[in-house]
């Protein structure tokens, strides 16, 4: 089984630990347009300059004193008018009753995971419509035992994201399918069905962008880029100026480049 069709350049572009742009939709009572706020103002331009597709990656509960759960569904028809670049999906549901970034790597954590990812489904379903769900997933952290991603898979989850580098741990692959994963640009885990990509450039910390997105095209490898909405906040302009680097080095390909 083919994990995806080399013919077409493939980018997976992705903002984790999104819950910011909720809080501020919905205290900003005014807004007429979900593109009133600053960060999906900017996803905007970028999808009309590029044709780019944004996956966002949401907590139920963050640093905002806010949840999902307070979120405003007063722009679901404009969300899913939308869907066909903007998607939403499940990251983690933050942090729980001790302050800390609930994840899942235990093996008895399955079943949390699973709660956790349905509670945040439904208030996305809820906010931006059932048509804005992205079919890959980032997890918080990186982290998901065996059990809990079978468990998403059977909900529809097509394949997962990994860490930017080989020395970090990803779900439950080990060093074997690790390094299989980063020299072959994926991994599939026939026995579940599971697909597993590498991310390559991380935003605000990436300094090579031309250089590492120059060998994923030669390589064919998908190129996945990925940022945090508080790396946003913290210095919109680098984020922002990071993407377009990426995009800007597409011009010179001869593959048709697809968005997923």
């Amino acid at each position: 089984m083919q994990l995806l069709e080399w013919r077409s350049q493939k980018i997976h572009c992705s903002i984790d630990d999104t819950l910011w742009i909720f809080k501020d939709l919905t205290e900003h009572k005014e807004y007429i347009s979900i593109f009133e706020n600053p960060v999906l103002y900017k996803m905007k331009n970028l999808h009309l300059k590029y044709g780019v597709v944004f996956n966002c990656y949401c907590f139920f509960n963050a640093w905002y004193n806010f949840t999902l759960a307070d979120a405003t569904d007063r722009f679901i028809n404009e969300f899913e008018n939308n869907a066909d670049w903007l998607k939403f999906g499940f990251h983690g549901y933050g942090f729980d009753e001790s302050e800390t970034d609930r994840t899942y790597e235990a093996a008895d954590s399955a079943e949390l995971l699973l709660k956790d990812y349905k509670l945040v489904t439904k208030e996305l379903c809820r906010i931006t419509s059932e048509k804005s769900l992205a079919q890959y997933l980032r997890l918080s952290s990186f982290k998901g035992s065996r059990e809990g991603i079978r468990l998403l898979h059977r909900e529809g989850i097509k394949g997962f994201l990994c860490a930017e580098t080989m020395e970090r741990e990803s779900y439950y692959l080990d060093a074997e399918a690790r390094t299989k994963l980063y020299s072959d640009g994926k991994y599939y885990d026939k026995k579940l069905g599971v697909k597993f990509l590498p991310t390559w450039l991380r935003m605000e910390k990436e300094e090579s962008i031309e250089e590492k997105r120059d060998y994923l095209i030669k390589k064919k490898y998908p190129i996945t880029v990925f940022t945090h909405e508080w790396a946003i906040m913290e210095d919109e302009q680098k984020i922002w100026s990071n993407f377009e680097q990426v995009f800007e080095g597409l011009n010179h390909i001869e593959r048709k480049i697809r968005f997923f």
